[in-house]
């Protein structure tokens, strides 16, 4: 079975932090996915163009975002609905009629 490989697009560095990063409008999901005593893995899905993109980057506590490149690999994602299935704990049930009759 050969190897799958994902659509990508590379955006310049300065317009995911200028553009994206300060656009709220732009922005889908951006939420901390792990951290270390270092610093915050993010993980941004914005729109642009009609499409959406995935990205990762770090933020570190005395510097802020860290970017070692000019650009930045953004994978192409859609959005996906799933179902899930959650647990939630029983209530224990009081028969009220076995209370009265006892009495």
């Amino acid at each position: 079975m050969g190897q799958v490989k994902y659509i990508s697009r590379e955006f310049t560095s300065k317009f995911l932090l200028d553009t994206v990063l300060n656009d709220d409008s732009l922005i889908v999901e951006n939420k901390a996915v792990d951290s270390s005593k270092w610093g915050t893995e993010h993980k941004l899905i914005f729109k642009h163009e009609d499409k959406f993109y995935l990205w990762y980057y770090e933020t570190i506590p005395q510097d802020g975002i860290q970017i070692h490149d000019e650009v930045q690999e953004c994978f192409e994602v859609v959005p996906t609905a799933k179902v899930i299935t959650v647990y939630n704990r029983v209530p224990e049930t009081i028969d009220t009629n076995l209370e009265s009759e006892a009495q």
